[in-house]
């Protein structure tokens, strides 16, 4: 199903999803914005320009990873470079790509209305999360970024895909990753409730979801991912995203306890 019919036009199930899902998630931003003691005008703002950032991203990583492709199909005599451009455009997106450009346009936006980004972090990054879980369910219907062929139970069949291959028993393991999302968003609305380190509630989503994402990749049947020797680009980001994460936890861990060090020190010579 790749299509719905309202008002007598036909409107694309993935985007009509996948704005749903943006809009549940700017809706638990605003609802919640006020229990962190957030402006709700400047949380509208901030979002939206995440929302845009994500897309972005989302799209150009996508354009990168399938590089070869776009050049074997405009050196093609089959394809028109009308078709290769609305093949692409219209294609699909990479979630760690529209994970980095919801940071960075919405941390520019903060910093023009002179706010710190990682303020906005208790709704912005749960909100994210929920908004990739939705648009998964997207996927599920359209067929992209289909799973293994799997005689399963609970095996999903296309029978008139035009990304997913059709007749054939497929993992839907794009259910198998918007349960975990959604899981993960309740996960993180319940921890940025319960913790004054807002940058941690960004830690806490990475190393919630990038082994998650590690781990489904190998059950992922659509080869326009993307990969350097014997892991897919976004198995590369996720080890990175992880590294990184845990480095960063290793130094702040190290430099809180020299300042708690020097502190009784100091508190030892006043007395």
């Amino acid at each position: 199903m790749e299509a719905l019919m309202i008002l007598g036009r036909a409107v694309p199930v993935y985007g009509l999803i996948g704005v749903s899902g943006i809009c549940l998630a700017m809706a638990y931003a605003l609802f919640s914005c006020r229990k962190f003691g957030l402006d709700r005008d400047d949380t509208a703002y901030i979002f939206v320009f995440g929302a845009l950032g994500a897309a972005a991203g989302a799209k150009i990583l996508y354009l990168f990873v399938s590089t070869g492709d776009i050049i074997s199909d405009i050196q093609s005599d089959e394809m028109s470079l009308e078709l290769v451009v609305n093949k692409y455009i219209s294609g699909g997106m990479v979630f760690y790509g529209g994970l980095i450009g919801a940071l960075i346009l919405a941390g520019y936006a903060a910093g023009r209305y002179g706010k710190e980004i990682t303020d906005f972090f208790p709704v912005l990054i749960p909100g994210f999360a929920l908004a990739h879980g939705i648009a998964r369910i997207g996927c599920l219907l359209v067929g992209c970024c289909y799973g293994i062929e799997a005689d399963l139970l609970f095996s999903i069949t296309y029978h008139s895909s035009h990304i997913a291959p059709n007749d054939v028993p497929l993992l839907p393991v794009q259910a198998i990753e918007a349960a975990a999302e959604i899981l993960i968003f309740a996960v993180l609305a319940f921890y940025a409730g319960h913790t004054v380190n807002r940058v941690s509630i960004l830690w806490t989503y990475i190393l919630l979801y990038a082994p998650v994402r590690f781990c489904l990749e190998f059950l992922r049947g659509d080869e326009a991912r993307g990969g350097l020797l014997m892991f897919s680009v976004s198995q590369w980001i996720s080890i990175i995203l992880v590294a990184a994460v845990l480095v960063n936890i290793y130094i702040s861990g190290r430099q809180n306890r020299k300042q708690d060090s020097r502190r009784q020190l100091n508190d030892q010579k006043s007395s």
